[in-house]
């Protein structure tokens, strides 16, 4: 019995166990199930199920768009298995996939080139047998005189002859001019339906490790241009005193490579590049010092040595804060004594001209009041922050008010004691009676901040009420003005944005920056930047009309 030897037999080994460890590469299918089309771009979501071995796997996912934009790729669905890296790139020698009837037309070209190179074959044939013919007219020699029979006879074949060839030549070329003819009307029919001549195809090749043998149902997502729409309306009037039908439409469009077959469709006037997304923002706390800072203002007592100068008539300069150097928008600037005074700009930058002060006095609420003579034209001027009025401040519709005066003038009921009819809360105010003011007709409402009409009020969802302020006095509804003085109903929902089905079944959704419409069938949209058509909501508008006697002379 022979053994192997001990070397050979770990080689074998190593082989073996590194052949496990190979990376498993194969070609995947997807398929795009639901679209977001935006203004401009469009949202691809495409699910596909692998079966990957243990270890690693390459999967390259073909026939995508040349046109991804390649930051945007996601992909979910990996369960255990984990990503090593995606890598999106071009395949110039895959083709697209044209639709049936331009690969009709592209073949018909073909076939017609066919046609045409062969009627230039035979005009060629005819040109050379006219040749041969030419170059040998001569009969008999010097010494041998041909008869007129024999003449006769060679000159009615020449003459038949060269006639058949002239004809079968301008046939052909009658046939050539009819082909390109053809080929021209194809190439316009080509050009209308937007064919790109490119044949490359994109692709995402997705490299994932995983531990154990799985199957994974992928989702691809990613974002593509060539891709939008655009609204449209129309407008129909049967009669001349019936409602005019007002529909709301959108055209579709995209050239992004791939046909969208039988798609979910969801269309959105948000722009995929923007986050819209409330962001969150820290203090931080910087080391250098602002051009408005000011170091003395760091002293407990301030002192100035400034006298009048009544030489000065137009004072301007910067307000800024002690704290953070930061210029302040809104600060009173009045001459000591009168009542002209002016106000500073976003910048904390201010401008007056000086009538009969002699000092000027800054007042900013959260702020102490500063006075300073009129000594110079440029007066730079620090305010300091007053702890003890800040935190008697409360921030209302129009200004700020002083919490003592605001006593009493807002109930507020939260969400937890919200139920459909609203009685008993708020010292008798509800949402559909508000009979303790002294208006329930001239109510004021106001929902997230938007002032809305009674009937829109009452149609909230009480589930979707965060909280429901009521303000009475006339402290409270001085916030907003002489509309507010019958009363006011500050309501709060628990989302900005509001979800809606229309009468064509179609889901609107509507935020603060995006409007969203899940389009309730399935559509194909081909690849051609063509426009398809696609109708998002309808209205009745009424019609009026008032007549007027027409007079003639």
């Amino acid at each position: 019995m022979t053994t192997q030897p001990k070397p050979l037999k770990t080689l074998l080994i190593f082989l073996f166990l590194l052949g496990t460890q190979l990376t498993n590469a194969f070609q995947q299918p997807s398929k795009i199930k639901m679209v977001t089309v935006y203004l401009d771009g469009a949202e691809i979501n495409r699910e596909s199920s692998i079966k990957i071995n243990s270890g690693k796997s390459e999967i390259t996912f073909n026939g995508l768009s040349p046109h991804i934009e390649e930051s945007s790729i996601q992909i979910s669905g990996l369960k255990d298995a984990s990503i090593l890296s995606i890598n999106y790139g071009i395949n110039y020698l895959s083709k697209q996939k044209q639709s049936d009837s331009i690969s009709a037309l592209q073949n018909e070209l073909k076939t017609l080139d066919d046609k045409i190179q062969n009627q230039y074959d035979l005009i060629a044939g005819y040109n050379e047998e006219l040749s041969l013919i030419q170059s040998n007219k001569k009969l008999g020699n010097e010494t041998e005189v041909v008869s007129l029979e024999k003449l006769k006879t060679f000159a009615t074949y020449y003459r038949t002859r060269i006639t058949e060839l002239k004809i079968a030549t301008n046939k052909s070329h009658k046939a050539i001019e009819v082909h390109t003819d053809l080929q021209a009307d194809i190439n316009k029919q080509l050009a209308e339906l937007n064919v790109d001549e490119k044949v490359q195809t994109g692709e995402i090749k997705l490299k994932l490790n995983s531990d154990i043998a799985t199957s994974l149902d992928l989702k691809l997502k990613y974002n593509i241009k060539n891709a939008g729409w655009f609204p449209v309306y129309d407008l129909k009037a049967e009669k001349i005193n019936s409602p005019i039908t007002l529909e709301y439409k959108a055209h579709v469009f995209q050239n992004s490579g791939c046909d969208w077959t039988d798609v979910n469709l969801v269309l959105s006037t948000s722009d995929p590049n923007t986050n819209n997304e409330k962001p969150i923002v820290n203090p931080k706390y910087l080391n250098f010092i602002s051009a408005y800072s000011n170091y003395q203002s760091q002293r407990a007592t301030r002192t100035y040595n400034y006298k009048y100068n009544p030489l000065v008539k137009n004072v301007s300069g910067v307000v800024t804060s002690s704290s953070d150097g930061l210029p302040l928008p809104g600060v009173s600037v009045i001459e000591k004594g009168t009542t002209h005074g002016v106000q500073t700009d976003f910048d904390g930058r201010y401008a007056l001209k000086t009538t009969s002060g002699n000092a000027l006095r800054y007042s900013y609420v959260g702020m102490k009041t500063e006075e300073l003579p009129i000594h110079s034209s440029i007066m730079n001027v620090t305010l300091d922050d007053d702890i003890n009025t800040l935190d008697e401040v409360v921030v209302v519709g129009y200004g700020t008010s002083s919490n003592r005066s605001f006593s009493k003038a807002v109930t507020t009921i939260k969400s937890e004691e919200i139920v459909s009819n609203l009685y008993g809360k708020a010292s008798g105010i509800t949402i559909r009676g508000a009979s303790t003011l002294k208006s329930k007709n001239n109510l004021l409402y106001i929902v997230d901040g938007v002032l809305v009409d009674s009937n829109a009020a009452s149609k909230i969802d009480p589930n979707s009420v965060a909280s429901i302020e009521v303000l009475k006095d006339s402290n409270a509804t001085a916030i907003y003005g002489n509309r507010g003085s019958n009363g006011v109903i500050v309501i709060h929902t628990q989302n900005s944005s509001q979800r809606k089905v229309n009468d064509l079944g179609i889901t609107v959704e509507s935020g603060i920056t995006n409007t969203r419409f899940e389009i309730n069938k399935k559509h194909n949209i081909p690849s051609d930047g063509d426009i398809s058509v696609i109708e998002i909501d309808q209205f009745s508008v009424p019609a009026t009309y008032n007549y007027f006697p027409a007079c003639f002379k």
